[in-house]
């Protein structure tokens, strides 16, 4: 549980990030600004919401237009075993697409999404290296994505502008 209602969204994603894949179920108590209005009270802990991480709310899209535009597409997002990566992935599945690639070079991470989404006949994934453009090219001729989500990134910006030729 993250019992820090003064803790800013950067806090809040460290937090995340360093339970990630821990198993754990993350909770949080309100921040400061619900507790003052009297939208919630300190004793009523909540799941994780995404606005917690935005530090702003969400952007309202129309849903039946978005349906639509997805409908028996093949989707493709590189960075499918992160964070993002696979948030897109659950999003996309509850639309009609007609597949959803997860791409990612994390054999671990995407061993997960195999667990969460491998039951779903649309759910497929790869093993590879966004930097690896021949893999690249031949996964593309293979599953000929529509569209393309690219959430592949380093999690350590600082640390990786250090080595940018290996962040590029």
């Amino acid at each position: 549980m993250i019992a820090i209602p003064s803790a800013d969204r950067f806090l809040i994603e460290r937090i995340i990030l360093a339970l990630n894949n821990s198993g754990v179920k993350i909770r949080i108590v309100p921040c400061v600004y619900d507790i003052i209005n009297g939208d919630f009270h300190i004793n009523q802990v909540r799941d994780i919401d995404i606005t917690d991480l935005l530090g702003r709310e969400e952007i309202g899209f129309d849903e039946s237009e978005l349906i639509e535009d997805y409908r028996d597409q093949t989707v493709l997002v590189t960075g499918g075993g992160g964070s993002i990566g696979s948030e897109i992935i659950k999003q996309l599945l509850l639309l009609p697409v007609k597949k959803v690639i997860a791409f990612g070079h994390g054999e671990n991470s995407i061993y997960n999404l195999i667990g969460v989404f491998g039951s779903d006949s649309r759910f497929d994934y790869v093993i590879g290296d966004v930097k690896d453009f021949s893999k690249l090219l031949f996964e593309f001729k293979k599953h000929k994505p529509d569209r393309v989500f690219h959430a592949a990134a380093h999690k350590h910006v600082p640390l990786m502008e250090q080595f940018p030729d290996e962040a590029i």
